[in-house]
């Protein structure tokens, strides 16, 4: 069995300096930018969504999709990339319970 404390008093101590990041459950809207659905504590919301790195829109912009499209038809996802990003996650929420 792993202790998992070690963990949470770090977790704790960034939430307590304010340093804890929190990601707001966001969807964007497919050929509506700016805007997003935020699924806030209470309810859904529209909201303008300049904080996702994609100020320019580019996520959105037909060329670019069709582009990852392609991409990822001849190579694939590079799922050990997604697995890396997902570990910290899957900690995260096993500590929250």
């Amino acid at each position: 069995m792993i202790n998992k404390q070690p963990f949470q008093n770090v977790v704790d101590k960034l939430k307590e300096e304010g340093k804890y990041r929190v990601f707001n459950d966001i969807v964007r809207d497919k050929g509506n930018f700016p805007k997003a659905t935020w699924y806030s504590p209470y309810s859904p919301k529209t909201i303008v969504n300049w904080c996702s790195n994609d100020y320019l829109g580019m996520g959105q912009n037909k060329y670019v999709i069709d582009a990852m499209q392609t991409a990822l038809l001849k190579t694939g996802s590079v799922v050990e990339v997604l697995a890396i990003l997902a570990v910290p996650l899957i900690i995260m929420l096993h500590l929250k319970m």
